[in-house]
C-alpha cells in the first residue's frame, strides 16, 4: 500500500482491489494527483496524439455513461442548464 493526500483530507492508506469503497478513494487520489499542474506538465508533452485522443475518448466517454447532460454542464461546465431536471 502507499500513502496518498486528497481531497484536503489527511493521508489514508490506499490499495487497489480490497474493497468498492477503498477502490474509489484510491481512483480519487489517482486522478486529483495525475492532475496536478507539475504531473501534467511531464506527461502531456510525452503523450502521442494518439494517447491524448484515446483518453480524452475514454474520459468523455465514461461521463457520458454516467452524468445526465445537467449534471455534465452543473459539474464540469460551471454551468447549469435552465429547465433541465438530471433525468
Amino acid at each position: 500500500m502507499r500513502s496518498y493526500s486528497y481531497a484536503g483530507q489527511e493521508s489514508a492508506r490506499l490499495a487497489l482491489g480490497l474493497d468498492r469503497a477503498g477502490d474509489e478513494r484510491f481512483l480519487a487520489a489517482l486522478i486529483q494527483r495525475a492532475a496536478a499542474d507539475q504531473v501534467l506538465a511531464r506527461l502531456l508533452p510525452r503523450l502521442t496524439a494518439s494517447e491524448i485522443g484515446d483518453l480524452v475518448d475514454s474520459l468523455t466517454g465514461l461521463l457520458r455513461r454516467h452524468l445526465t447532460h445537467a449534471e455534465y454542464h452543473r459539474l464540469l461546465m460551471d454551468d447549469a442548464l435552465p429547465a433541465e431536471s438530471d433525468s
